[in-house]
């Protein structure tokens, strides 16, 4: 919610503050205070955790799915390390090892997981949708010109049936109708042939026959890119095998040669790894902030420390004064406005600048 509130008054979005995605493919890192006597094992952890995510952009870049590296990040790290603590506690190089191996495994699936080649345009798409936009243009002019001869065909039909002693002004109403209607066929002729001059074409035949052979080129392409993303689709749907089912044997073998010893694994050795597990887990999900007695509230995939605004009194009036004074505070003095705010004294501050300057003025 804090973070929330700062970014409505950020306006960059370069400069808007971010929490790490909880849950997603890549490890966080952690930071090194001074003077900290873990400062080796901590760099250490963080270049493992680096390795990680370098080999994560690789995976994605290559087109492996992120379901499939959530699941290798689930499998190979999460499970391994909760295991490893909960049989050896806490392991610095283990943990090391386990991002380690399965970071080799997430390579190995790249090297499997090898898609086609994504097929490439033969003819600028950028060049191609300004070329669309002007045969649109000159199809408007090309349907008002043959409106236009339409017009002028019927005007001379009228001027050949328009005969007789005293149809002189007809007639010459109809032929200065006429002379108007040629010259707007003349205009309309011209503004076509500018069109194409000034995108750099002789003519208009020179233009429509580079946007017939373009318009084939780009249907080519969008043939061709279907079929790739076909491909794609299959080969990520071979990728992701479904999992294996286990054996009836493997079930009742265990049952039928392994009572004894089963029971005696669970009394002692897994009491103690869960007791251990628990404490490990409360250790990790316990922050700074719970310890003072703060909460979370959860939205979507993040976290978000539960802040309220402390109550403020009865809201007082805030004039025009007030008003300007708070946006001069939002545009030159955005920390003090964000101290005011966050401290629920904004409008108090406010009504006494009002005040203020009622007695002045």
């Amino acid at each position: 919610m804090f973070t929330e509130i700062i970014n409505c008054h950020v306006k960059e979005e370069s400069e808007k503050l971010s929490v790490f995605q909880q849950g997603g493919v890549y490890l966080a890192t952690k930071k090194i205070g001074k003077n900290n006597p873990k400062e080796a094992e901590i760099r250490a952890d963080n270049a493992a955790r680096q390795e990680w995510n370098r080999t994560v952009d690789v995976a994605l870049v290559e087109g492996v799915p992120e379901e499939d590296i959530l699941t290798i990040k689930r499998e190979k790290i999460t499970d391994k390390t909760l295991q490893s603590i909960r049989t050896h506690g806490w392991l610095p190089d283990m943990f090391q090892q386990i991002i380690s191996g399965a970071k080799d495994f997430l390579q190995e699936m790249i090297f499997k997981f090898k898609l086609p080649p994504k097929p490439v345009p033969k003819i600028d798409l950028q060049e191609w949708n300004d070329m669309r936009k002007l045969m649109e243009k000159l199809q408007k002019q090309s349907q008002t010109m043959k409106s236009t001869q339409q017009e002028i065909s019927s005007l001379k039909k009228q001027l050949s049936e328009t005969t007789g002693f005293f149809k002189g002004k007809a007639r010459k109403s109809l032929e200065g109708k006429i002379e108007q209607a040629e010259k707007q066929e003349k205009r309309i002729h011209t503004d076509m042939e500018q069109m194409v001059t000034q995108a750099g074409y002789p003519d208009v035949q020179s233009f429509t026959k580079a946007y017939h052979k373009s318009e084939k080129l780009v249907r080519e392409y969008n043939e061709e890119l279907r079929a790739w993303e076909n491909q794609t689709e299959q080969k990520e749907e071979k990728q992701s095998e479904p999992p294996k089912k286990a054996s009836i044997r493997g079930k009742i073998a265990p049952l039928s040669a392994g009572k004894q010893a089963t029971a005696k694994t669970d009394s002692k050795e897994e009491i103690n790894g869960q007791r251990t597990m628990r404490k490990v887990e409360q250790k990790m999900k316990k922050t700074i902030f719970e310890e003072m007695g703060g909460t979370y509230v959860r939205c979507g995939d993040y976290f978000i420390p539960n802040l309220t605004l402390p109550e403020e009194e009865e809201p007082r009036f805030v004039g025009v004064w007030g008003q300007r004074h708070l946006q001069y505070l939002k545009e030159y003095r955005r920390n003090v406005y964000l101290d005011l705010m966050m401290s629920g004294r904004l409008n108090s501050y406010l009504a006494d600048i009002e005040e203020q300057a009622q007695e002045r003025f």
